[in-house]
């Protein structure tokens, strides 16, 4: 089956709720979050706030957009981010540096 990308969405809740549209009209989906998202790596991918691309099989795309509101969030360009949520995301990099930081340092009292 070939899938076609329907849409770039701002964040994991956008993406289900929409996944969650077309499946109770009876089209599949599927999700697939960007690697390059920020700080991505510090969370496996798993990063709730990082765009995701939610793709259809192609014979159903136009079934599909149908289906989707007219938003910036389902446009075919990745929709951008606010600055609350990049405010978000810089927070909870700083956050998880600071508790790397403690265990470092934690760990190396205890090596001295």
């Amino acid at each position: 089956m070939d899938w076609t990308k329907l849409a770039s969405l701002t964040n994991t809740y956008e993406a289900d709720l929409l996944a969650g549209r077309l499946q109770d009209a009876g089209i599949g989906s599927q999700l697939i979050k960007s690697a390059n998202a920020p700080g991505a790596w510090l969370t496996g991918g798993e990063n709730s706030f990082g765009p995701i691309d939610l793709y259809v099989p192609a014979d159903r795309l136009e079934a599909a957009r149908k289906l989707l509101p007219a938003t910036p969030a389902t446009s075919d360009r990745t929709a951008e981010r606010s600055p609350r949520s990049k405010l978000r995301v810089i927070g909870a990099v700083i956050v998880t540096l600071s508790i790397v930081a403690g265990a470092v340092a934690a760990v190396t009292d205890a090596l001295n």
